[in-house]
Order: C-alpha cells, then sequence, then structure tokens
C-alpha cells in the first residue's frame, strides 16, 4: 500500500518554483533538428516582418477593388503575422538571454527588447480593430491599409534596432566577443 501512495505522490505536479521553463524556451534544449531555441530568432522575425510589409498594400488592393475575398487575405496573413510574432518574441526571449549570457549588456540589448515585446500586442491590436471594421463599418478597408502603414513603420523600425545588435555590435555573432564601450543605440 505505502509503494502505491509513494508513486501517487511522485505523480503531483511539482510546486511552481520547482517548475522548469518550457522545453521549446529552454535555452539549454534542441528544438528543431538540433537547432537551439535562440538561432531560430533571425528566422522567426522575417516571416511577420515580411507579411506586415505586404499586408496594408491588400487592404489597399482591398479598398479600390471592394471586394470581400482581397481583405479576407489580408486578415488572413494578418492572422498569420500575429501567430509569427509570438514565435518571434518567445525565440527573441531565448536569444536575449543567450547574449546575456556571451556577456552581451542589458542596456545594449534594452532597447530592441522593449520595442519588440510590443510587436505581437500591436499586430493583436490592428488585427481586432480590422475584425471590428469588417463587421461595422464600410469603410473598413482604408482603416486597415492605415493601421497596416502605421505597424509597418513600427516593425521596421523594431527590425532596425535588431539590425543594429547584430551587424553593429555583433550580437548573435559566432566568435564575435562583446566590446567594452557603452551602447550608443
Amino acid at each position: 500500500m505505502r509503494s502505491v501512495l509513494g508513486r501517487m505522490r511522485s505523480m503531483r505536479t511539482p510546486p511552481l518554483r520547482q517548475r522548469r521553463r518550457p522545453v521549446w524556451l529552454d535555452d539549454r534544449r534542441r528544438l528543431v533538428c538540433g537547432t537551439p531555441v535562440h538561432e531560430l530568432h533571425p528566422m522567426a522575425v522575417h516571416l511577420p516582418i515580411g507579411l506586415v510589409l505586404v499586408y496594408p498594400w491588400l487592404e489597399l488592393a482591398a479598398a479600390v477593388s471592394r471586394r470581400k475575398s482581397v481583405w479576407v487575405v489580408a486578415l488572413s496573413l494578418l492572422g498569420v503575422a500575429v501567430l509569427g510574432s509570438m514565435f518571434a518574441s518567445a525565440t527573441g526571449e531565448a536569444a536575449y538571454e543567450h547574449a546575456e549570457s556571451r556577456g552581451f549588456s542589458h542596456a545594449l540589448l534594452e532597447t530592441h527588447e522593449e520595442w519588440s515585446e510590443m510587436v505581437p500586442w500591436l499586430l493583436l491590436g490592428v488585427l481586432g480593430l480590422r475584425l471590428w471594421a469588417a463587421f461595422k463599418v464600410a469603410w473598413g478597408p482604408w482603416l486597415g491599409f492605415g493601421l497596416g502603414l502605421a505597424a509597418t513603420g513600427f516593425i521596421v523600425q523594431v527590425g532596425l534596432t535588431g539590425g543594429n545588435l547584430t551587424y553593429g555590435h555583433g550580437v548573435g555573432v559566432e566568435g564575435v566577443v562583446p566590446s567594452a564601450e557603452s551602447p550608443e543605440s
């Protein structure tokens, strides 16, 4: 009887403070074909960036042509961009931890981190407003075009801060040693 109770106790979920991070967020684990999670970040960010760059032009085409099928495609792409930005944020968190473990300072990484954390929420807000407009107003595609241009400007700025980290400071580049200089941007 004791062995059964002992096994039942061991099957319980550990307390919150003892739980591990999800496997796909753990930097020490492998995700796809042996690729560490932090190495997926450069690949993961390009899908939402590309979709957000295309989205406002599809909305403009929907507004001009007044075809429902065009704005349905635009909203579908925006939905995929939301999901992609969530995955990019998760891999970005692992990339941030990896960069700090290699000696890059928080001050250097801070701007990109703060701005990029807003991207999924921004895109989710654009998607929510656009879905509301799809069923409530006739000028929904024009609203989507304006919101899409604003989201494009924001995501380009976030991409520039990430590019500055990689190409300006060598974050994420193997063999690059962090410099002792204070960050410029």
